[in-house]
């Protein structure tokens, strides 16, 4: 039972530091960009606004959860596409931060919280890769054609519905844990 808690801990721990630095970055992108962003400049540091609790939820029992995104008011291309990349290279980054961290590590705790930071953030890239209209492909998708953003956002629905069914299934976590498992074995 001690064991089944510490591991839940690692994970409620982790899940949270993926989608806070997660959103984060990408919130300093914005704020980095925008012009008129006096008051969102502080309001962003206020972390705890990213964690989403169904996000948190698949990410205990999907391994692909979601973190509530800071409500942009973007109305630049560019800014929308530089904060889609940035969402996804800060995934990527956590990703091969947490496989350093577990084959470098001799600690238990250090390397458990770094296996899930790992796996959540690979993860996590794979639901940003669905076009829903607030995940970082949709924000590239905004910033590069905004002529096919406005399908996506016609098909939102169906497309938030097709990921959930891959996160129920299980399809994200087996990719998922195989990549992590490739790259720390390889």
């Amino acid at each position: 039972m001690k064991e089944q808690m510490i591991s839940l801990g690692a994970m409620l721990l982790a899940a949270c530091l993926v989608m806070i630095i997660h959103e984060l970055v990408k919130s300093i992108v914005f704020v980095a960009r925008s012009k008129n962003a006096s008051k969102d400049k502080y309001e962003i540091f206020r972390v705890y606004q990213y964690i989403d609790p169904i996000g948190l939820l698949f990410c205990l029992f999907g391994f692909a959860g979601f973190s509530k995104p800071y409500m942009y008011r973007m109305r630049d291309r560019k800014t929308n596409f530089w904060v889609g990349i940035a969402g996804f290279l800060t995934l990527l980054m956590l990703a091969a931060a947490g496989l350093l961290v577990c084959q470098s590590t001799d600690s238990l705790t250090v390397f458990v919280v770094s296996q899930y930071v790992s796996v959540f953030s690979i993860g996590m890239f794979f639901v940003n890769l669905f076009p829903v209209s607030v995940f970082d492909l949709g924000l590239v998708i905004a910033g590069a054609a905004p002529d096919k953003f406005f399908s996506i956002i016609k098909n939102d629905y169906v497309i938030k519905m097709i990921l959930i069914l891959t996160i129920i299934l299980g399809i994200i976590k087996s990719f998922s844990a195989n990549i992590f498992l490739f790259f720390l074995e390889g």
